[in-house]
């Protein structure tokens, strides 16, 4: 290709990036036109916050000291129930405190722009917590992931490729059951992830009341919240309730760059090193093979029953799809 049709087609890219885009909610209910992604310059770092029960998918960018909403999506599709995801296959999709770096963004299966949530994060893993390729994604059907149709992924792409390129070395998401007010837990009080979900609330309110991202830690098998300046301090402490405890970040990834943190021109490289990978190990149009490949022993479930579960993988296109997000379904239905 010569280098004015390049030239020509990143334009267009970026075009189709800025441009405002449409999704329809639940309930075939029309959504208002998205904003346009906004410009991301390089000290602008991202934080991904995402509310199951309302479909709602907020990206929030950091101005000074402190983090701006700038864009809310409506989520197209997630799959199962509200609460975390617990093993591989349960179609779930999860809750928690979660982290985004480069390795975490790029071609996966078939879908081209596709980011990687990083569950399971610290805590998960303490408890025994399986799965894997916990996506947010293009389109409108959900095994696991959040769907948020081609054009709107799009936009969530583009800022998250920034960000990262620009020097952050991760971006936090939040992923939360509901809006965590104490109106609602109390809506739920009788549900089996009451629990669970209050530990989710110190994560909630922390920034809330800061608008900067709380340093989350794993142990005892509970979410302990840090502020953000306090983690960031040169000789930060445990928490005072992790003391003689197995202590671990939550997340996957590092949520703050510190001295010896990658420059900019070091991200692109690594960007440019996983898309690389990406695009020579990506089966863009069979998922069942991919999903076939990923089985170990190590997942917790049979080979037969992995294999009954990918082969219900949606990897051909078959027309239009319709634009509504699952709702919650109850504990008596559950998707497996």
């Amino acid at each position: 290709m010569s280098r004015s049709l390049t030239v020509m087609a990143t334009v267009a890219l970026l075009l189709a990036t800025l441009a405002p885009a449409r999704s329809e909610p639940s309930g075939g209910r029309p959504a208002a036109p998205l904003e346009p992604a906004p410009v991301l310059v390089a000290s602008d770092p991202l934080l991904i916050r995402i509310f199951k029960e309302e479909s709602e998918f907020e990206v929030w960018m950091r101005r000074g000291e402190r983090f701006e909403l700038i864009a809310t999506y409506p989520i197209c599709a997630w799959s199962g129930t509200l609460g975390p995801k617990e093993y591989e296959g349960d179609r779930q999709t999860p809750e928690g405190f979660y982290a985004v770096d480069l390795k975490h963004v790029g071609v996966v299966g078939r879908h081209l722009r596709a980011i990687d949530i990083g569950y399971p994060n610290g805590f998960d893993r303490s408890l025994g917590r399986t799965g894997s390729h916990i996506l947010v994604h293009g389109g409108c059907r959900s095994v696991g992931c959040f769907a948020m149709t081609n054009p709107v992924m799009d936009q969530i792409y583009a800022l998250a490729e920034r960000a990262l390129l620009a020097g952050q070395d991760a971006i936090p998401v939040h992923i939360f059951p509901f809006r965590m007010t104490e109106a609602n837990l109390k809506r739920h009080a009788n549900d089996r992830w009451y629990d669970f979900w209050s530990n989710l609330k110190p994560g909630y309110d922390t920034f809330e009341a800061t608008r900067t991202a709380p340093v989350v830690y794993a142990c005892n098998g509970s979410y302990v919240v840090t502020r953000d300046a306090q983690a960031r301090s040169p000789t930060p402490q445990p928490p005072e309730e992790c003391a003689g405890q197995p202590l671990t970040m939550a997340q996957t990834a590092v949520t703050s760059r510190g001295p010896g943190g990658r420059s900019p021109a070091g991200n692109l490289a690594q960007m440019k090193r996983t898309r690389s990978t990406s695009l020579r190990t990506a089966r863009p149009r069979d998922n069942v093979a991919e999903c076939a490949r990923l089985w170990t022993p190590n997942t917790g479930v049979s080979r037969q029953n992995w294999d009954a579960i990918c082969k219900r993988l949606d990897f051909q296109p078959r027309g239009p799809l319709r634009a509504a997000h699952r709702s919650p379904r109850s504990a008596q239905s559950p998707r497996t």
